[in-house]
């Protein structure tokens, strides 16, 4: 006899099986590049100098930015566009990287 109720089918992501697994792990790796990105951007301007060769400054100046050459082009690109701001710049990506890594997601912040 069939009692006329059924099964709900799950329409949403629970959050097991493989797929969810392999979007976690996908998502945190994302998150530590950020990370490296973000660690990338603060070195580079912390050790910014205008002296430093770079796209809009040709020099035969050594590069002395403690990222290299890339550290130096960022640096002097950045505070050229945004001044001291750059560094406040960065915050978002870190807060941003740290709900990737740790599996939260940017949708849930309250939970």
């Amino acid at each position: 006899m069939r009692s006329g109720a059924s099964a709900p089918l799950a329409l949403t992501d629970t959050g097991h099986g493989i797929q969810a697994f392999a979007r976690r792990q996908v998502g945190r790796l994302v998150g530590a590049g950020m990370f490296v990105f973000t660690a990338f951007g603060v070195a580079s301007l912390a050790t910014w100098n205008v002296a430093d060769p770079s796209f809009s400054h040709a020099t035969n100046n050594l590069v002395t930015n403690a990222m290299g050459y890339a550290g130096a082009v960022f640096s002097d690109l950045a505070m050229q566009f945004f001044g001291l701001a750059a560094v406040a710049g960065l915050v978002p990506a870190v807060i941003w990287g740290f709900l990737l890594f740790s599996a939260r997601g940017v949708d849930r912040l309250g939970k």
